[in-house]
């Protein structure tokens, strides 16, 4: 008895996969810049003067770090006017990439308020960390 393929599975499978990606996208964004905030042990706002490759985490991310001249502090001890603070990120790593949290993506001459994270990192011990891409609120370029 020859029974009849089903192509309902793969079709819900799909969908599933699609409402976990929208949820997902839609929990990152629903934050707002207080709860950034709170959640952020420093917030700046500033410009990229220099992006860097730090190292592979594993086969499928890797650890930058981007140095931002402090243009206005909102919060953090220690930060003033005009330091350079350097701060971390993650990044996909060959060809992978993360749809969620949306990977923070860094240019030089970029200026935007930063909300970081002093968060341990392998290969570079405690960092300012920048979660996500939403932890970047981009401003207009110099």
């Amino acid at each position: 008895m020859t029974r009849a393929r089903s192509t309902s599975l793969p079709y819900a499978t799909a969908l599933v996969l699609l409402v976990f990606a929208v949820d997902a996208t839609a929990m990152e964004m629903a934050l707002t810049d207080s709860q950034r905030a709170r959640m952020s042990d420093a917030v700046v706002t500033g410009t990229v003067l220099d992006v860097r490759l730090v190292g592979e985490l594993d086969e499928r991310e890797t650890i930058w770090t981007a140095t931002v001249r402090v243009d206005s502090v909102h919060k953090g001890s220690g930060l003033r006017k005009g330091m350079k603070l350097d701060v971390y990120f993650t990044g996909g790593n060959h060809g992978w990439s993360r749809a969620c949290p949306q990977e923070v993506e860094l240019v030089v001459g970029q200026r935007a308020k930063f909300y970081a994270t002093a968060t341990q990192l392998p290969l570079v011990g405690t960092v300012n960390l920048l979660p996500s891409a939403s932890f970047v609120q981009a401003r207009k370029a110099v």
